[in-house]
């Protein structure tokens, strides 16, 4: 499946996830599908929205059978964040037309994989969680 019968069940997808968690639903609703290789596809984020990249990633496997049930294949997703523009946010399948780097204005690199936590990496978190007497925990 290529991006562009992604577009087309995006709608849906989301409708999809709604019926079955509605926040859920609403945060996906604002992300993009950026990217298809093979069966994975990769779902971007807005560099600010790190919440609803950790969000998305946490509840993957309700995506991941929404999709499944829309368009009757099995795909792995992965939320990321990058610097969206106006022209990426309007047509993000450019990137899958080039052979090249996406063609996003400066790409954020995911950086899940570092040393450093989600959590450490989200100051306002971190702070609003020590506020509310409650403790981080790792997933």
């Amino acid at each position: 499946m290529d991006l562009s019968e992604i577009k087309t069940f995006w709608p849906r997808i989301v409708e999809r996830v709604k019926k079955q968690k509605i926040h859920i639903g609403s945060i996906l609703q604002e992300g993009l599908p950026y990217k298809v290789t093979g069966n994975k596809l990769q779902i971007a984020f807005d560099e600010t929205k790190g919440f609803h990249v950790h969000t998305i990633n946490e509840h993957r496997r309700l995506i991941e059978e929404a999709i499944l049930e829309v368009t009757g294949r099995r795909m792995l997703i992965d939320g990321i964040g990058r610097k969206l523009d106006a022209a990426a946010e309007a047509e993000p399948a450019a990137a899958e037309e080039s052979d090249t780097e996406p063609a996003l204005a400066d790409a954020v690199p995911d950086t899940r994989d570092e040393s450093d936590s989600w959590l450490e990496q989200n100051p306002m978190v971190k702070k609003l969680i020590s506020s509310l007497g409650g403790e981080p925990v790792d997933l």
